[in-house]
């Protein structure tokens, strides 16, 4: 399968999360996690780099699209020239998945 190069912008890393219990042995000391769900979701910066084209913006009527008739064509390297301040992080929703089974992790040594 072949996958577009937009695909691949996020290096191969899904942020995930666990929820479940821990269980303790009596000295309180943790022996095992249960974990029942898990989440999954995706991290993205935008850093502005390379030759890529934003599309087309307008500032005096605050247009920005696909439609050059409408705007200027502006790039990274434009926005980069533009923008004041740092790069910013964006996250995808969290799809949450319920294990069946549940998976048992020991951590008892």
């Amino acid at each position: 399968m072949k996958t577009k190069p937009q695909n691949n912008d996020l290096g191969g890393l899904t942020p995930l999360m666990v929820k479940g219990k821990a269980k303790r042995k009596s000295t309180g000391d943790i022996k095992c996690f249960l974990i029942e769900k898990i989440g999954i979701y995706l991290r993205d910066s935008y850093d502005f780099r390379g030759k890529q084209s934003l599309g087309y913006w307008n500032e005096k009527t605050n247009y920005g699209g696909k439609n050059p008739f409408k705007g200027d064509k502006i790039r990274n390297v434009d926005f980069r020239a533009y923008k004041i301040g740092a790069d910013f992080i964006i996250f995808s929703d969290v799809k949450v998945i319920t294990l069946t089974p549940k998976v048992f992790v020991n951590v008892d040594k």
